[in-house]
């Protein structure tokens, strides 16, 4: 589970600004004047290091999500089920 983070929102000229971790900035090396990347979602905000790959996720209703589930499962059970039993 992520544990959230607060973050202090700080004003910068005519503009608002988040501050981020030392641990987050130490580990990706991340240096003033660099970029960073967010994408709300949902009403939460995530923050990269880079850009990923452009996605165009479709969400489809649960009774649909159910039915690709079990034909995926009826195609690739076998498999799945022994892949699931390596080490």
């Amino acid at each position: 589970m992520i544990t959230p983070v607060a973050h202090k929102i700080i004003q910068v000229g005519n503009s608002l600004a988040v501050t981020l971790p030392t641990d987050f900035v130490k580990r990706y090396r991340l240096k003033a004047g660099g970029t960073a990347f967010s994408q709300s979602v949902n009403g939460e905000i995530k923050y990269a290091t880079s850009r990923g790959k452009a996605t165009n996720y479709q969400r489809i209703p649960d009774e649909e999500f159910a039915r690709l589930i079990l034909r995926v499962e009826s195609i690739y059970g076998e498999a799945l089920e022994k892949l699931a039993k390596l080490p």
